[in-house]
């Protein structure tokens, strides 16, 4: 394997950690996402000026609990909340995600903090830039 190749792995694990964290979707995504066997990646909205400008990425918290802030999964005519998928996989922080991307913008940043709960909410985003494939899927919950 080349040194390139070496270095950015390196850097990448530096980035990343695994860890256990929970994706919401709706009852009408799962099926879907259980056919395929993978949360697939969706759009970073790095920048509102520049869609798809980002990286896509699977969005998630480190918080089981996605009530009491929007998180940005309001605002459809499905319940983005109804589906709690657990799992244990290599993720960023998305603040620190955030500002390496070469597109980001501080006017960006501001409105989804703001839009999606404030610095709080915020503060349990996380994001991986890669599909989860299932065998690393905690537990799959529906919401009463």
């Amino acid at each position: 394997m080349g040194r390139s190749s070496r270095a950015k792995r390196e850097r990448r694990s530096t980035r990343t950690e695994r860890v256990q964290l929970y994706h919401f979707t709706s009852t009408l995504h799962l099926p879907l996402i259980e056919r395929d066997g993978f949360i697939r990646t969706t759009e970073s909205n790095v920048s509102f000026l520049r869609p798809n400008a980002g990286p896509a990425v699977v969005w998630l918290m480190d918080s089981p609990d996605a009530d009491g802030a929007d998180h940005g999964l309001g605002g459809s005519i499905v319940d983005k909340k109804a589906v709690r998928i657990t799992v244990r996989a290599h993720a960023e922080r998305w603040a620190d995600w955030y500002k390496r991307q070469p597109n980001g913008d501080a006017i960006t940043f501001a409105s989804m903090i703001r839009t999606g709960g404030g610095p709080e909410a915020a503060s349990h985003w996380w994001v991986a830039e890669q599909p989860i494939p299932r065998d690393q899927w905690v537990g799959v919950e529906a919401r009463d």
